[in-house]
């Protein structure tokens, strides 16, 4: 979900492992990343020149992950 000017947040899709998603986005929006139940996994302030960005979620079945 994006972080509008205010704070409220804007879904733009759900994703299942393994999918991608892009969006236009600028400098300094925000992104939520929420699981199924909406608890939040993952923020990213977006930076002058970058353009990808991995979810890295923890994996929550079976204990922590070992990256």
């Amino acid at each position: 979900m994006w972080a509008d000017y205010t704070g409220k947040l804007v879904t733009y899709t759900n994703l299942s492992a393994g999918q991608s998603f892009t969006a236009d986005t600028f400098r300094n929006h925000i992104w939520v990343f929420t699981d199924g139940p909406g608890n939040c996994i993952e923020t990213y302030l977006v930076r002058t020149g970058e353009t990808r960005f991995n979810i890295a979620a923890p994996n929550r079945v079976g204990g922590p992950r070992n990256d």
